[in-house]
C-alpha cells in the first residue's frame, strides 16, 4: 500500500551522484569545475563528463556511476541535454545538445577529423571557415555526414540567451528500457 516512505538507498545515492553531474555541466565557474577539469581533461578524454582513469578518487566514481548502463544500456549521462543560446559553454562534439547523442557518436568520421575537439558550439557556428579540419571532408562517409550535420546545423541559431541544460524526460527514453520492475514480496 505504499511502505512506510522509506526509499532504497542505492537509488538515493545514485540520484546524489548525477546531481555532481549536472553540477558539473551548469556550473562551470566554480572553482571545483575548474579543478576537475585541470585534473581529467586531457588529449584523449573526449568524453561527457571528463575522466583520467589513471586517478582514483570520488569524481572518478561519480562518473562510473552515471555512465554505468542501468537498462538495455541506457545510463543516467544520456539524460542530460545542452539547449544552445550564445554556444559558448555547450561542447559542440562532446556535449549532447543537437541530438540526444553526442555528436562525436552520430558523425565520428568527422569528429575525426577535427583538430579541437573540445570546441564550443560558438566557436564552429560563428562566422565562416570556423572549421578545424585535418583535410577537408574527402571520402564518402566524411561527405555523407558532412551533408547530414550540414542539414542539422541550418536549423540552429545562436542568440543573446545563455546556455542551458535540462533533464530529458522519462518518456524519451527507449521504451524497452522503461520496463517496469516488479516490485519484490
Amino acid at each position: 500500500m505504499g511502505g512506510l516512505g522509506i526509499h532504497k538507498l542505492k537509488d538515493i545515492n545514485l540520484a546524489l551522484l548525477a546531481k555532481w553531474g549536472w553540477r558539473f555541466k551548469t556550473e562551470k565557474d566554480n572553482l571545483w569545475v575548474g579543478v576537475i577539469n585541470a585534473l581529467h581533461s586531457g588529449r584523449n578524454g573526449w568524453e561527457f563528463l571528463p575522466l583520467k582513469k589513471t586517478l582514483g578518487g570520488v569524481w572518478k566514481n561519480i562518473v562510473l556511476t552515471l555512465n554505468l548502463p542501468l537498462l538495455d544500456g541506457f545510463s543516467i549521462s544520456n539524460l542530460f541535454k545542452g539547449v544552445v543560446g550564445r554556444g559558448d559553454n555547450i561542447l559542440f562534439w562532446l556535449d549532447p545538445w543537437l541530438f540526444e547523442v553526442q555528436l562525436k557518436s552520430k558523425f565520428p568520421a568527422l569528429f575525426q577529423l577535427e583538430v579541437v575537439k573540445s570546441c564550443s558550439v560558438r566557436d564552429r557556428l560563428e562566422g565562416e571557415g570556423s572549421w578545424l579540419w585535418k583535410h577537408d571532408p574527402e571520402s564518402p562517409s566524411e561527405r555523407l555526414e558532412w551533408d547530414a550535420l550540414f542539414s542539422a546545423l541550418a536549423l540552429v541559431d545562436l542568440n543573446s540567451v545563455a546556455d542551458k541544460w535540462v533533464c530529458l524526460e522519462m518518456a524519451r527514453i527507449p521504451s524497452r528500457s522503461r520496463r517496469l520492475r516488479k516490485p519484490s514480496s
